[in-house]
């Protein structure tokens, strides 16, 4: 797995903690159970990308998503784009969280335009 991958799968969990904690820190039930589905979408996503099984056509949208990169040093950020793709995706009633193509979910917080509704 390249450097750009590897980091981008640790910021998909690093941002799925994330969403867990503040969705049990969340007062208002429909922000909670908004920010427990991204949660759910972006592990799932975070491990389809360790899996090394990432469609191959991503690839250059992984290196492009790493917007800083100097040794060791890589940062990572989701577009504006992307977070509002993956809320989307959370909000959606139809969508099953567990069900969904991760490979849909990485596209969209790549900020590429992935097929159905989130483009």
């Amino acid at each position: 797995m390249s450097p750009a991958w590897k980091h981008i799968a640790d910021e998909l969990q690093a941002l799925a903690d994330d969403c867990a904690l503040a969705s049990s820190n969340e007062p208002d039930p429909v922000e909670a159970r908004l920010l427990q589905r991204e949660s759910v979408l972006l592990t799932r996503t975070a491990v389809l990308v360790r899996s090394g099984m990432a469609p191959a056509s991503l690839a250059s949208a992984a290196s492009d998503a790493v917007v800083f990169s100097s040794d060791d040093l890589l940062v990572w950020g989701m577009s504006h784009d992307g977070e509002r793709a993956l809320r989307q995706m959370a909000d959606d009633p139809h969508v099953d969280v567990h069900q969904i193509d991760p490979a849909l979910v990485l596209a969209a917080v790549l900020g590429t335009r992935p097929s159905g509704p989130y483009a």
